[in-house]
């Protein structure tokens, strides 16, 4: 082999010609009326022609336009006789590129007469940043969501509660009965708004077991057959035996039934509804998902498709495009939300005519499934031998709930924090307490940490926490690590009630 040790030997014009070549991003030699002297071999393989064939052209022609593009970087280096940058997206090709110009001064010029463009498709890399961006709004609507709703909890819990106490003590001639219906169905229609919305921010409380997938898929299909139209033909091809996952059943089929429902409403004519189940691998480099096992769930349709302008938008929470009246938008919002609060992903696919693919993707576990417990009415508690210590700092929620459980018959003491729960305890001296009925969060600390400092006090106390929502300030306190209840806000005086005698009887 000859060592190569100047540049001498080469061909000058053969030299240049290799370099460019060697390069894989499209390069382009371009005069002051932007006609392509010669591009790289790159870039006659993007544009699928030969030198032969391109020789005379000008660069805007080679994508079937007549006039040089508005924002141009060759313009721009010539013009200012310095390098020039800009990305641009070519919609002929539906293309994003960055491209760079750097102008060329001959020997004695003062203006370049020459411009070496060079082109770098970007599209995966404006995929990538809308992707993250989308996310990023995403998580920022879902933080919004998920502290109103919690807010609204508290604020509904007492409208609900005194709603019932004083429907309780109606006959059913009083003339303020039905307007007290009406005020109680309406809390009861938004309680269910608000619970989407936790949906969407994550924040709902699951109840979560092991499950396989392919079961659960089938076990729906009565159901969703129930609930398409006649002219909508149900297919369901479950390709998953024996995968498993960790899934709240009651909100995995909501899932399901929502994305069916949605599928339906693109099929005004009638068509198919295709559900499929599969186990995958996925690879590192998944923008929500971390590489392992998971079971993909899709649901696809043959309907009118979705325009690519709202394309991205569509999980959004509110966002519908049904009349007014028709929809509140939280559909697709709270699927988004409950996917993703399950540990997986979902992706959308559609174009107008096309119909569309909703791809959801869940973890999978190599947990068996537990024996489900027999269901057992709940034993009598004799209440006024019972002793309960609620701590709430929302001065209505905590005076609702006491008044909830006076009313049964319970020995009641309240406390709005952890420091007034532990006076409280205190004072009762050698008294027993039965229940501590807690939020989770409180002003002055936490309700497991709260616990803890009573069961040191109190050995046999047990505990049912409260909560307007779930995030991860559950896990960060530990509730996920004892064995304990936990009630939804807003809660009304029979789930309270029967969730306050199944933890003194537990």
């Amino acid at each position: 082999m000859t060592e190569v040790k100047d540049l001498s030997r080469f061909d000058p014009q053969e030299l240049l010609f290799a370099v460019l070549d060697a390069i894989p991003d499209v390069i382009g030699i371009q005069d002051r009326r932007h006609v392509v002297l010669r591009y790289n071999k790159a870039g006659y393989e993007w544009l699928k022609t030969t030198p032969e064939e391109g020789a005379g052209r000008r660069c805007f022609e080679h994508i079937g336009r007549t006039r040089p593009c508005e924002e141009c970087a060759t313009s721009q280096a010539l013009r200012t006789g310095r390098p020039a940058r800009i990305v641009k997206y070519v919609p002929e090709w539906d293309k994003w590129y960055e491209v760079r110009a750097y102008p060329l001064l001959t020997r004695g010029g003062k203006e370049p007469q020459l411009v070496i463009e060079h082109l770098r498709d970007i599209t995966e890399e404006k995929l990538l940043q809308e992707r993250l961006r989308q996310s990023e709004k995403m998580e920022t609507i879902g933080r919004l969501s998920g502290g109103v709703a919690h807010d609204l909890n508290n604020l509904l819990q007492p409208i609900l509660g005194y709603t019932e106490i004083a429907l309780s003590g109606m006959s059913a001639e009083h003339p303020q009965r039905e307007p007290l219906k009406v005020i109680l169905d309406a809390a009861q229609r938004s309680r269910d708004i608000i619970r989407k919305l936790l949906a969407f921010a994550r924040r709902q409380v699951l109840q979560v077991e092991v499950h396989e997938i392919d079961s659960l898929v089938a076990d729906l299909k009565h159901l969703l057959r129930h609930m398409l139209r006649e002219d909508v033909r149900l297919e369901l091809s479950c390709g998953a035996p024996g995968a498993r996952v960790k899934a709240d059943r009651a909100q995995f089929e909501q899932v399901l039934l929502n994305l069916a429902l949605n599928a339906q409403d693109a099929l005004p004519n009638g068509g198919t509804v295709s559900i499929s189940t599969a186990p995958v691998l996925v690879e590192a480099g998944h923008a929500h998902l971390s590489p392992g096992p998971y079971v993909r769930v899709e649901v696809r349709d043959t309907g009118l498709g979705i325009p690519t302008a709202i394309l991205s938008r569509i999980f959004e929470p509110f966002f519908t495009t049904k009349e007014p009246g028709k929809g509140t938008g939280l559909g697709l919002a709270t699927v988004y939300g409950t996917v993703r609060q399950h540990g997986g992903s979902i992706e959308v696919q559609s174009e107008p005519g096309q119909g569309s693919v909703f791809t959801i993707h869940f973890p999978a576990t190599q947990e068996v499934p537990q024996q489900r417990a027999v269901v057992i009415p709940l034993p009598v508690v004799d209440a006024p031998t019972r002793q309960i210590l609620v701590v709430e700092d929302d001065p209505s929620v905590r005076r609702l709930t006491c008044t909830f459980l006076r009313l049964a018959g319970y020995r009641v003491a309240e406390a709005d924090g952890g420091a007034a729960a532990l006076a409280a305890i205190d004072a009762m001296g050698d008294s027993r307490l039965d229940l501590l009925l807690s939020d989770v969060v409180l002003s002055d600390t936490n309700g497991v940490s709260l616990y803890h400092e009573i069961r040191r006090r109190q050995p046999g106390c047990r505990v049912l926490f409260m909560s307007g929502y779930a995030d991860n300030m559950i896990e960060h306190h530990g509730l996920q690590n004892i064995s304990v209840r936990l009630i939804e806000k807003p809660f009304s005086r029979d789930a309270l009630l029967d969730a306050v005698r199944a933890t003194l009887t537990e």
